[in-house]
């Protein structure tokens, strides 16, 4: 079993004050970084891999799965589209767990979670008689864990790279984002040590306990959703994809939408304010569009043709309204 001193020695990026003014001050742990790492002697020592702004590349992007069989690619588009609609109308928010494993080794993951709408709290509470833990409490509730591929069974060199295996589409009614570290050092599973990242909730959510003078809830303000439509003009009009090209932020392939009328309805959450420009796939040739000024709130128009033969540049392009 671990000692305090060990404990301490292994999580101190998650450690806060112990000048604790009332019993659930130190329950509210936070992290500045995800950056899991592991050390288990005999199998896994991983450095450190950074996902800070990467994070949600494993909500959003199916080749994070280590495995990409039936079951698993429809879950992880479920999961990516509940994400997706959290973003629009909802929360989310991610915390890095770090298990001990025995003597001076530890595992270091990440769990990522949301609600498709804000009908949540956050709540500083007491589990199993003297454990304080601060959870977030509503219905359906998602999360996905990121951890090393050594835990889905990669012996390879790989091993130490981060994925999702089999996401789990089921929801909760609650999930611990955070606990006090020192009163029961003998619970198992991730309440060996749980650290917010942030936690996009509303202030008025989060339920601070009275006399509360600990840490406050990190809260990570992230983008907005850019939305708009696609017509292609002389083809036959079949739009399979639309590709998002930031200036700053990061490029990904929007959620697309029929429009009733041929076209599609795009939506892309654009993680930090940036220009932007798309491309899109219709009938098997990319159409390209012009840089566009970041306007979270403007529904653009586009219309793709293929140029005139032998004008000069001989490109498709979209044209925005």
């Amino acid at each position: 079993m671990f000692s305090l001193s060990t404990l301490t020695g292994l999580i101190s990026p998650f450690m806060q004050s112990v000048n604790a003014a009332s019993i659930y001050d130190d329950a509210l742990q936070t992290s500045s970084s995800l950056d899991p790492r592991a050390n288990i002697t005999g199998w896994l020592q991983c450095s450190p891999n950074d996902i800070s702004s990467t994070w949600w590349e494993y909500v959003t992007d199916s080749s994070k799965l280590y495995s990409t069989g039936g079951t698993n690619l429809s879950n992880f588009a479920a999961n990516r589209d509940s994400f997706e609609n959290a973003l629009d109308h909802g929360v989310w928010g991610v915390t890095k767990a770090s298990l001990p494993t025995g003597g001076s080794d530890y595992m270091q993951y990440v769990i990522i979670w949301w609600a498709e709408h804000t009908s949540v709290s956050l709540d500083w509470s007491i589990a199993n008689g003297a454990h304080q833990v601060v959870k977030i409490n509503g219905g359906g509730i998602h999360t996905q864990l990121v951890q090393q591929r050594a835990n889905y069974g990669d012996t390879s060199t790989n091993k130490c790279d981060l994925a999702v295996d089999n996401p789990n589409t089921s929801t909760s009614y609650s999930a611990e984002i955070s606990n006090e570290f020192g009163s029961d050092l003998t619970i198992p599973g991730p309440r060996a040590g749980m650290a917010v990242y942030f936690a996009n909730v509303n202030g008025s959510a989060i339920n601070y306990p009275y006399d509360y003078e600990g840490s406050s809830v990190p809260y990570l303000y992230q983008g907005a959703t850019i939305s708009g439509n696609v017509q292609c003009a002389n083809t036959n009009n079949v739009i399979s994809n639309v590709l998002i090209n930031a200036q700053s932020s990061v490029d990904g392939d929007a959620l697309l939408t029929d429009d009733g009328v041929g076209g599609k309805n795009y939506r892309f959450f654009l993680w930090g304010e940036s220009p932007y420009s798309i491309v899109v796939l219709c009938d098997g040739d990319s159409f390209y569009g012009p840089t566009v000024n970041t306007d979270l709130y403007h529904y653009y128009y586009w219309a793709c043709a293929p140029t005139t033969p032998g004008q000069s540049p001989n490109v498709n392009i979209c044209a925005a309204s």
